[in-house]
């Protein structure tokens, strides 16, 4: 089982065991616990997904510098000015 499904499933149960709880002893603090898990197992859910990488352009003139931030940097095509 790959990392994000296995953190998915341990979000859920322990969303359902504060579940359980709320519902055996009703109060603030196992509301707000279950509250807390569903929170977490919801952002697990959305927020784990990879995106394709964004491709950069940059385009330099003569005796020109090209400075890029961001990810790691790769230079694949390199296009002499005229």
């Amino acid at each position: 089982m790959e990392m994000r499904k296995l953190t998915i499933t341990a979000f859920v149960i322990a969303f359902l065991a504060c579940a359980g709880w709320a519902i055996a002893e009703p109060g603030w603090d196992s509301l707000g616990a279950a509250l807390a898990a569903l929170a977490a197992a919801l952002a697990s859910h959305f927020l784990g997904r990879e995106k394709a990488p964004s491709g950069q352009q940059q385009h330099v003139e003569n005796g020109g510098v090209g400075i890029q931030a961001g990810r790691d940097l790769q230079v694949r095509d390199v296009k002499q000015g005229k």
